[in-house]
């Protein structure tokens, strides 16, 4: 994919109090990272944290929360207990090589219309390079944050090559779907497997996905038209 692959994890926002959301954070992190066995990650502003070490990380956190909500309100004191609609968005950073390597980027807040998580670069990191690990690693996201739905594709494909409306699945390389998500009838060129926990998951190649090989667009786009024909949408 060129670097370019994003993985997109989305379910239902929940009310959370900011210090909720801090520790949701790092709980969920710390799994993933227990998968990936990686514990070192750099937050955004690149100060170096260990997951494993779940209640400084989340302060840290929390403090970072608590002076964006001061800068962007009138609030001149939050407490932990502090509710908003405004979603909480942090980052994990494989490394201080922002632009090039793994990061994860959560939101979570009540009003939140963006992904619970945000992966990109996944595959930059050693044991996502293939096809088969990285599907096992989609079905580690499914376990840990039963979801509504995954996608995985090319950013250059959905964000430049189709016009896709805000409410429209990014379909590309891998979708999972819950099992609560109506799917229309699968062409048979697309793969489809059902997961233990009656999810559906969708693949268009067990190739690496790339914008360059016109197959693999076709599939995608079958997608993209199947689901817009039968009006399904996020």
């Amino acid at each position: 994919m060129d670097n370019n692959d994003i993985i997109r994890v989305t379910s239902k926002p929940e009310e959370q109090s900011i210090i909720e959301r801090a520790k949701y954070i790092v709980q969920k992190q710390l799994l993933i990272s227990a998968y990936l066995n990686k514990f070192d990650w750099y937050l955004a502003d690149k100060t170096p944290v260990d997951i494993r070490q779940q209640e400084q990380v989340s302060q840290l956190i929390l403090k970072r929360i608590k002076k964006r909500i001061i800068k962007s309100t009138t609030e001149v004191y939050v407490d932990d207990d502090y509710m908003d609609t405004v979603s909480t968005t942090d980052g994990f950073y494989a490394s201080k090589k922002f632009d090039a390597d793994l990061v994860l980027t959560f939101n979570v807040g009540s009003n939140t219309r963006n992904s619970l998580l945000v992966i990109k670069k996944a595959m930059s990191f050693e044991k996502l390079k293939e096809f088969k690990e990285l599907k096992k690693f989609i079905i580690k996201l499914v376990e840990i944050f039963e979801p509504k739905y995954i996608e995985i594709s090319d950013y250059v494909f959905y964000n430049d090559l189709m016009n896709l409306e805000l409410d429209e699945y990014r379909f590309g390389w891998m979708t999972y779907f819950s099992k609560d998500v109506k799917l229309p009838s699968i062409p048979a060129e697309i793969k489809l497997e059902e997961l233990s926990n009656g999810g559906r998951l969708l693949i268009t190649t067990e190739e690496t996905f790339s914008c360059e090989n016109p197959d693999h667009i076709r599939k995608a786009k079958l997608l993209v038209d199947l689901f817009r024909s039968n009006n399904i949408k996020c």
